[in-house]
């Protein structure tokens, strides 16, 4: 048995195709995989890189934060985000 806690896991669900926004500055980059919605909570992982998840009400995802990558391509993300 492990003492390991286990990744969250999240679905979304697109209607349209998905924003992203990059920061060069911090070298951050966002995922908008929803237009609209409000956040209700943010599922932060704690290690490195920073990843964030935004998660409406109902949870559904709208958008996928990742902070300190030095080179951009959507896969990666999305798989250390669960």
């Amino acid at each position: 048995m492990s003492n390991r806690a286990s990744k969250p896991r999240f679905v979304a669900k697109l209607s349209s195709a998905p924003q992203v926004e990059i920061d060069r500055e911090c070298a951050g980059v966002y995922i908008r995989l929803k237009k609209s919605g409000k956040t209700a909570r943010t599922v932060v992982q704690t290690e490195w890189p920073h990843i964030a998840v935004d998660l409406d009400a109902r949870g559904e995802v709208l958008g996928v934060e990742a902070l300190g990558v030095k080179e951009f391509t959507v896969a990666p993300i999305l798989r250390i985000a669960g």
